[in-house]
């Protein structure tokens, strides 16, 4: 089953179920303003380790592997 993806975190379903999401109002909307939302295939690489980090992910929905090579 797919979700839709929230433009909003203050409109999100899924917030009175997650950690994260349980911040002051104001703070998810400063939030929005600077996030930016996408949708990963699966075995889709975020990030490898040594490499310098370009991102910040937070993770509202599905699974991911942590792995080291």
């Amino acid at each position: 089953m797919e979700s839709a993806i929230q433009s909003r975190c203050l409109d999100c379903a899924l917030r009175p179920d997650r950690v994260f999401c349980d911040l002051p109002a104001e703070a998810l909307e400063a939030f929005d303003c600077v996030k930016s939302t996408i949708a990963c295939r699966r075995n889709t690489v975020l990030f490898r380790e040594g490499q310098a980090a370009r991102n910040v992910f937070v993770l509202c929905e599905g699974k991911a592997k942590l792995s080291v090579g």
